[in-house]
């Protein structure tokens, strides 16, 4: 059987927006968090940003914790959300 894939796409802003990101970092931490998306939205994501679609007639997954975007700190469960199939 094939083995799943997963893509991960780390984006870098303007230097402005680098530079705020990393006062912001300093001063409270970071850490990686993870959206899981099918494949046919990554382009739009890339180029948009992530953007909350509760309540609209685009939404996805529903909004059982109340409406925005969910992250997660695990790679695995946000592959669940992906619509690929078998992801480990």
């Amino acid at each position: 059987a094939a083995k799943p894939w997963v893509a991960a796409f780390a984006v870098r802003g303007s230097p402005e927006r680098e530079a705020h990101f990393e006062e912001r970092r300093r001063e409270h931490g970071s850490f990686f968090a993870y959206h899981g998306s099918a494949p046919h939205n990554w382009l739009s994501i890339l180029r948009k940003g992530l953007r909350n679609l509760s309540q609209t007639e685009r939404m996805q997954h529903g909004s059982v914790h109340g409406d925005g975007v969910y992250l997660t700190t695990s790679l695995k469960f946000a592959a669940m959300y992906s619509g690929l199939r078998d992801t480990g």
